[in-house]
């Protein structure tokens, strides 16, 4: 959206005025963050209106799609989302104290988790005070499961659902689906924001949130290792560390909305390149080759250039090798997919060890129009390349 153009009188307003304003201001559009823009030179202002603003961090939270669940209605830009908490944590320096005590427990605190049956949908009172985050304002009877939710706090998850975005209109569309398609006796969960904390307390989340500035403070002040690893669970969709899982580089080589948590970690004399999570297998360079985020690719080339680089022929469990996994992706990036093909064969990558040869796994998911592309053509060159040196 555009910058945000204020008159000079109301950039020489008396400093306590500032928050009184920000709040007729939608928390989740850019309005208030426009605002904070145009004000931005003077740090004093802006840390006026954001300091202890909880309510705004909470709703920057509940409108972010951290890529955990399936269900998100509409694509953010997360790196701009990410841009707009770090701003919130600048001014409101006391964001290190939520670190203390890091874990899965105190993270769940951030939430109310309530039970109901289908049948009792329409008891529940849900408000859309601001466009794509819907709020609890009550319930109507006695009949319920757990504690109820507090008034104002955001609706997070319903039925496994992470409903980051969603108008009230498409939640209640959501539930009449499931109350046509499911027994009314059955129950679902609702999962309620109650507090932007857990960002602080959960280590894959602040990372899915391309919070760089949690991550180094957990692991510098030794609250998380470094090689901590975790895994999903599913009921709360946060994640807990477990003694296999998902280590902290791979979540920030597949989850990450930007390279600053991938490059902190992979700097760290102790970090683990060759850990194989419990999934897919592999090691760093599987994880770089299957990640679809934009940075991939240089964080690949960091992995390479590494002095602890694991053995690029390695195979990565489901996934094979490395360069298996580069040609196995069903829909497109075949820009991408071409510079990291090329880097992994410029490095050493075999395309013999395995029974399955990579060019037949770059065909099986490729439709005809794929095949009409220059990368894709380029992709298949490369390989029969590497395939008649061999021969050779």
């Amino acid at each position: 959206m555009p910058r945000l153009l204020l008159p000079v009188s109301i950039q020489n307003l008396p400093l306590e005025l500032y928050p009184r304003i920000s709040a007729f201001l939608d928390f989740v559009g850019d309005d208030l963050s426009n605002f904070c823009k145009s004000l931005e030179p003077n740090r004093e202002v802006v840390d006026k209106i954001l300091c202890g603003n909880e309510d705004y961090l909470k709703h920057l939270v509940a409108s972010f799609d951290t890529g955990t669940l399936p269900g998100t209605a509409k694509a953010i830009d997360r790196p701009r989302e990410s841009a707009k908490i770090l701003r919130w944590m600048e001014s409101n320096p006391d964001w290190t104290d939520k670190c203390k005590g890091s874990s899965k427990e105190l993270a769940m605190k951030s939430f109310c988790t309530f039970g109901i049956c289908i049948s009792d949908f329409d008891k529940l009172d849900l408000h859309e005070h601001q466009p794509g985050v819907v709020s609890f304002r009550g319930y109507v009877g006695t009949d319920h499961t757990g504690d109820l939710p507090r008034e104002g706090d955001i609706l997070y998850v319903f039925a496994g659902l992470r409903v980051s975005g969603w108008s009230l209109e498409q939640v209640n569309t959501t539930l009449g689906e499931m109350e046509t398609h499911w027994s009314g006796k059955m129950k679902f969960p609702f999962v309620f924001l109650r507090d932007a904390n857990f960002i602080f307390r959960s280590p894959p989340v602040a990372i899915a949130m391309g919070l760089c500035l949690v991550i180094r403070h957990l692991v510098d002040n030794h609250i998380i290792g470094v090689n901590d690893r975790y895994t999903r669970t599913l009921s709360m969709f946060l994640m807990e560390p477990k003694a296999r899982g998902a280590s902290l580089l791979c979540l920030a080589a597949k989850r990450s909305p930007n390279i600053s948590c991938f490059d902190y970690l992979i700097s760290l004399p102790d970090i683990d390149l060759g850990h194989r999570d419990d999934h897919l297998g592999g090691s760093a360079l599987h994880w770089c080759v299957r990640s679809s985020e934009s940075f991939s690719l240089t964080a690949l080339k960091m992995v390479l250039e590494h002095p602890r680089v694991p053995d690029i022929n390695e195979m990565g469990g489901v996934g094979g090798s490395v360069l298996h996994l580069v040609c196995d992706r069903p829909h497109g990036q075949f820009e991408i997919r071409l510079a990291k093909l090329r880097l992994l064969l410029e490095s050493g990558a075999d395309p013999h060890v395995a029974d399955v040869s990579p060019i037949k796994v770059l065909y099986r998911h490729a439709t005809s129009s794929d095949q009409k592309t220059h990368e894709f053509k380029q992709m298949s060159t490369l390989l029969l390349r590497g395939k008649r040196k061999r021969c050779g």
